[in-house]
């Protein structure tokens, strides 16, 4: 393979390792945004927790200082504060949910990060290739120049 075959394959190699690294870079910002998103549903999970929590209390607080509306309006309000809990429940469960969305997307942002990494000092090590086959070819070309003035230095 002459230097100018692997001039231009490496050259090759380092446009293909560009665009790489570009999908790379997109696929951190996916990742960035997707971060952002989960981290949205977290608070806005957090803040129907305190809603139910506040609900919950207000209910208890209720059925307190009015314990003479009979049995049935006990029964509702304890069916209201088991519907509640219930609720809750199903908040919280959401709430893992959306942080294990969030650790997900963390990592894959992560990997995502170390992989732009790789491929980055992958592209280093190509350019320093590239420039390293562009100087043995300039230093070969010099060399046949020279040589071709030798032969007509020679020839009189």
């Amino acid at each position: 393979m002459s230097a100018r075959d692997a001039h231009d394959q490496l050259a090759k190699l380092t446009v293909l390792r560009k665009r790489r690294i570009d999908a790379n870079l997109k696929n951190v910002k996916d990742c960035q945004a997707a971060l952002r998103d989960a981290q949205v549903k977290l608070e806005e999970s957090h803040r129907l927790q305190r809603d139910i929590s506040d609900a919950r209390m207000r209910l208890r607080v209720e059925a307190v200082m009015v314990p003479a509306r009979g049995e049935y309006g006990q029964r509702w309000q304890l069916d209201q504060i088991e519907n509640l809990k219930i609720q809750l429940t199903l908040e919280q469960e959401r709430a893992v949910g959306i942080e294990n969305e969030i650790a997900a997307a963390e990592q894959m942002l992560l990997n995502a990060q170390e992989a732009l990494r790789v491929a980055q000092k992958r592209l280093r090590a190509l350019e320093m290739q590239v420039a390293h086959y562009r100087l043995e070819l300039r230093q070969e070309e010099r060399r046949k120049e020279y040589r071709e003035l030798e032969e007509l230095v020679v020839r009189p």
